[in-house]
C-alpha cells in the first residue's frame, strides 16, 4: 500500500499503487492498468492479473481462479479466433513463493558480479 510495486535490481513486480505513487510513476508498474490493457489487446482471461512483464513477450500473472492465487506464465500474443492466451506454466504456488524466489535470484546475480 505504501509503495505500489517492487523494484529491486532489474526486477519490477507490478502492484496497485495508491494515488500519490500513481501520480509519481508511469502506468508500467500498475498491475491494474497492465491487466486492463492486456485484456483489450490479447484477450487476457478475467481470472488473470498481470504482475510482471519479462520484456520478451512473456507475462507473469496471478491466477485468481485458485483459492490461493498462483503465479502463472502466458505469452503476450494475440490468440487465434479471439481465444484467450493459454497458461504455459505455473511459476509459483503463491505470490509469496514467487517474490522470495525472484528477489533471491536478484541477490545472487548481484553477489556474483
Amino acid at each position: 500500500m505504501d509503495f505500489g510495486y517492487v523494484s529491486f535490481g532489474a526486477l519490477e513486480i507490478f502492484g496497485i499503487p495508491n494515488k500519490n505513487i500513481l501520480q509519481q510513476n508511469e502506468d508500467c508498474t500498475n498491475a491494474l492498468a497492465c491487466t486492463m490493457e492486456s485484456r483489450k489487446e490479447i484477450n487476457l482471461s478475467e481470472n488473470l492479473v498481470v504482475i510482471y512483464n519479462l520484456g520478451n513477450g512473456e507475462l507473469y500473472c496471478l491466477d485468481t481462479s485458485y483459492e490461493i492465487p498462483k503465479v502463472v506464465s502466458i505469452w503476450d500474443e494475440i490468440p487465434e479466433k479471439g481465444q484467450v492466451p493459454p497458461i504455459t506454466e505455473i511459476i509459483a504456488e503463491s505470490f509469496e513463493q514467487f517474490l522470495e524466489e525472484v528477489v533471491n535470484e536478484e541477490i545472487e546475480d548481484f553477489e556474483s558480479e
